[in-house]
C-alpha cells in the first residue's frame, strides 16, 4: 500500500450558470497561479456577453406573477413543506426568482443586486463565521443543482479581475469566483418545515432569474446550527433595510 500523498491539482474553474452570469466553483482548489487558466475565463465571458449585449432590456420579468405566486404558496403549503428552493423551481417549470419573490414577504426578502450590494451581502454571510457548517447550491443553467456541504465561503483580501472570490475552510475548500455585475436579484428565505426547522438561504439570481449560488444556513427537516441561523438572522435584517426587488408584483393577498 502506498503511502505516497498525491499532489493536489491546480485549480481548474468549471462554468456553473447560464449564458451570462457565472459562478465558477473549485472544490480543494490548489493556491497556485493560475493566470492561463484566468485568461481563458476572462476571454469567454466577454465573447459570451457580447452575444447577449443586445438583448432587450426586461424580456424576462424576475419576478413572480400573482398566479405564480399562487402556485408557490401552493407547492409550500400543500406539496412539500420547507423544500429547498429549486425543487419546486423544477415542479413548476419557473426560474428560481419566481420562486423566491412568490414567497409571502414574511418569508422571503430581496433586494436588486449590483456589485456593491453583492460585496455588503456577503460580508454578512462572512459574519457567519468561517467555520460555521453550512450548505452549497450552485446551478448549472439554472436547472441542475449542485448541493454540497462546506465551510462559510469568505470574501477574499483580493479578487481575481473580474470577480468577487469565496473560499471556504481557508481556501481548503470550495473556491467561488461570482460575476457581479451579472448578479441581478439577492433573496433571502426563511421558509418553514412541519418540524419545526426551516430552510434559510441567501440566494443570488441572474438576469434571467436563474440561480447562480445559494448559501443554506439550514435545510428544512435537518438539524440546526445555532451559530448559522443567528448570521442568517443578520444578513436579513440587512436585506430588510433595503428598497425591496418585485414589489410592482402583486402578489400579496
Amino acid at each position: 500500500m502506498s503511502n505516497v500523498t498525491p499532489q493536489r491539482p491546480l485549480c481548474a474553474p468549471q462554468y456553473l450558470a447560464g449564458a451570462a452570469a457565472f459562478a465558477l466553483v473549485c472544490a480543494g482548489c490548489s493556491q497556485a497561479p493560475v493566470d492561463e487558466a484566468q485568461s481563458a475565463v476572462e476571454a469567454e465571458i466577454e465573447a459570451l456577453n457580447a452575444d447577449v449585449s443586445g438583448a432587450p432590456a426586461g424580456v424576462k420579468s424576475l419576478c413572480a406573477t400573482a398566479d405564480e405566486a399562487a402556485l408557490v404558496r401552493k407547492f409550500y403549503t400543500e406539496t412539500r413543506p420547507g423544500a429547498p428552493l429549486p425543487i419546486p423551481g423544477r415542479k413548476l417549470d419557473l426560474p428560481e426568482s419566481k420562486i423566491a419573490s412568490g414567497l409571502s414577504a414574511d418569508l422571503a426578502i430581496g433586494i436588486d443586486g449590483s456589485p456593491e450590494r453583492l460585496a455588503d451581502v456577503w460580508r454578512t454571510i462572512d459574519d457567519w463565521g468561517a467555520d460555521t457548517p453550512v450548505r452549497v447550491v450552485v446551478s448549472i443553467d439554472g436547472w441542475h443543482p449542485f448541493d454540497f456541504p462546506s465551510k462559510v465561503p469568505v470574501t477574499q483580501a483580493k479578487h481575481n479581475p473580474g470577480f468577487y472570490d469565496v473560499y471556504a475552510d481557508n481556501g481548503d475548500g470550495v473556491h467561488i469566483h461570482i460575476n457581479p455585475d451579472d448578479v441581478n436579484l439577492i433573496y433571502a428565505a426563511n421558509v418553514p418545515a412541519p418540524d419545526g426547522t426551516a430552510g434559510r438561504s441567501v440566494n443570488l439570481y441572474d438576469s434571467d432569474g436563474r440561480l447562480i449560488i445559494g448559501v443554506y444556513a439550514s435545510s428544512g427537516g435537518k438539524p440546526e446550527n445555532a451559530d448559522a441561523v443567528a448570521g442568517f438572522n443578520g444578513t436579513w435584517a440587512l436585506l430588510a433595510s433595503l428598497p425591496r426587488a418585485c414589489e410592482a408584483e402583486s402578489i400579496e393577498g
